[in-house]
């Protein structure tokens, strides 16, 4: 399939790994469920940005402010809720 959105890739390999370890039910329940996640989510934005923001400002300015400080956001509560990430020690690998 050559037009697939990037995330249904990410996915498709993700169960592709899972399956290989035997994991598979609760990979496609979990990919199911944040595939439908991000569909609602992402009509819920659509319609917010929609029928409020751009009635109120008639700019798309916020709409891409918001969305592009989210990254930084996360990032800063990622730093803030785990100061110091470390590669995991897996007992048995070389």
């Amino acid at each position: 399939m050559p037009a697939r959105r990037r995330s249904e890739t990410h996915a498709a390999k993700c169960q592709e790994d899972l399956a290989r370890a035997g994991r598979t039910r609760r990979a496609v329940a979990s990919v199911g469920l944040g595939g439908f996640a991000g569909a609602v989510g992402g009509m819920l934005i659509a319609d917010g940005v929609g029928q409020n923001i751009l009635q109120w400002t008639h700019s798309y300015v916020w709409p891409f402010v918001i969305a592009g400080s989210a990254y930084l956001i996360a990032l800063l509560a990622l730093h803030l809720l785990a100061p110091r990430l470390e590669p995991v020690q897996i007992e048995g690998s070389a």
